[in-house]
C-alpha cells in the first residue's frame, strides 16, 4: 500500500509559464495509518478529502501550504507516536516515512529531513523519499539549488516515477535554468508511460515553458 499527503503551495512559480498547480508528497510501503498515494499521496478514505482533515503549514520562507490528509499526522501526540514507531522499527522504511510526514506536518522540516534519510537508507531505490526531500528544500525552506540533487537522484532510481520529473523540471525553472528544464521535461514524456496521471499535466507545463521562453 502507499501512503500520501498533497501540498498545495499558495506561492509556486513554474519559471515564466506561471502555471499553478498541486504538488504531492509521499511515501509508500504497509502501515496501519489512514492515508495513501501513487508516487505522491492520496487519503485512502473518503473522509481525509474533508477540508477539516486538511492542514495549513506556515513555511519558513513565509509562504503556507495546505496538507491534504495532513490532519492524521498533525499534532505532538501524533507526531511522538509515530517517532516512536520509527525508533522501535529502525529497518522499517514506512516507520521513518511517516515519522517524516508528521514531522513536516508540525513545522520541523528538518526533523523530517533526517527520517527521510533513515528511509533512504533502508531503501535506497525507493524514489519518493529524495522527492519529498526536495520538496521539503523546494517548498517549505525556499531552497531550491539544495532540492535539485534530490529530485535528480529520484529520477536516477526510478526513471518512471513521474513526480521526480515533475518536481525536477519546476525546480530547474526557479533556479532559472530553462534549458535544463525544457531537456527534462522533454525526457520526462519519453521515459514515464502515458497511462501516467501526472503525463498530460508534465505535457501541459511543457507547452506553457515552450510558449513563454
Amino acid at each position: 500500500m502507499y501512503h500520501m499527503f498533497t501540498i498545495k503551495n499558495k506561492l509556486l512559480g513554474i519559471g515564466a509559464a506561471g502555471l499553478i498547480t498541486a504538488m504531492s508528497l509521499t511515501g509508500c510501503g504497509t502501515t496501519t495509518t489512514t492515508s495513501t498515494s501513487p508516487t505522491t499521496t492520496v487519503p485512502s478514505t473518503t473522509n481525509s478529502n474533508k477540508p477539516q482533515n486538511n492542514v495549513v503549514v506556515k513555511n519558513p520562507n513565509g509562504t503556507e501550504s495546505v496538507i491534504v490528509g495532513g490532519s492524521t499526522y498533525k499534532g505532538a501526540a501524533k507526531l511522538k507516536h509515530f517517532e516512536s514507531l520509527a525508533q522501535s522499527q529502525p529497518t522499517n522504511e514506512q516507520a521513518q516515512i511517516n515519522a517524516a510526514l508528521s514531522a513536516n506536518v508540525n513545522s520541523h522540516p528538518h526533523l523530517a529531513i533526517s527520517y527521510y534519510e533513515k528511509a533512504i537508507k533502508i531503501a535506497p531505490t525507493d524514489a519518493i523519499p529524495y522527492n519529498n526531500i526536495g520538496n521539503i528544500y523546494l517548498r517549505t525552506l525556499g531552497q531550491p539549488q539544495k532540492a535539485l540533487p534530490y529530485y535528480q537522484k529520484a529520477t536516477q532510481v526510478n526513471p518512471t516515477y513521474a513526480y521526480g520529473w515533475w518536481n525536477l523540471a519546476l525546480c530547474q525553472g526557479q533556479l532559472k535554468n530553462i534549458t535544463a528544464e525544457k531537456q527534462t521535461l522533454q525526457q520526462a514524456l519519453k521515459t514515464i508511460p502515458k497511462s501516467d496521471p501526472l503525463y498530460s499535466t508534465i505535457k501541459q507545463l511543457q507547452t506553457s515553458v515552450l510558449k513563454a521562453k
